[in-house]
């Protein structure tokens, strides 16, 4: 995902990953964080949805400084690798048994 200069992203493949944010002009790593496990992520005017395979859905307002997350709740309990759809103000999030839709009105 990017914003701004940054491009934000999970790296790593086994255990706990980070989310890593590049400077997309330079390449350079800007920062890590370990507050969630692999994540797919949309944007949601300037802050970031991001559902972590293990269901924990989270709100973050990333900046050049770090993921700064604002909360954080379980939403799911199994697998959860597809990404988060946000549709006008509806969130669809969806695990490996159950597929939900949150107003966020």
């Amino acid at each position: 995902m990017r914003k701004g200069s940054l491009v934000i992203g999970s790296s790593g493949d086994l255990a706990r990953t980070f989310l890593v944010a590049l400077d997309m002009n330079t390449g350079a790593e800007v920062w890590r964080d370990r507050s969630l496990s692999r994540a797919n992520m949309v944007m949601a005017g300037t802050k970031v949805i991001l559902l972590d395979e293990d269901g924990v859905l989270a709100l973050a307002k990333p900046d050049a400084k770090g993921l700064n997350l604002v909360s954080k709740a379980e939403e799911l309990h199994n697998n959860a690798w597809t990404p988060p759809t946000l549709v006008g103000t509806t969130l669809y999030l969806r695990d490996r048994t159950k597929i939900m839709a949150l107003d966020l009105k």
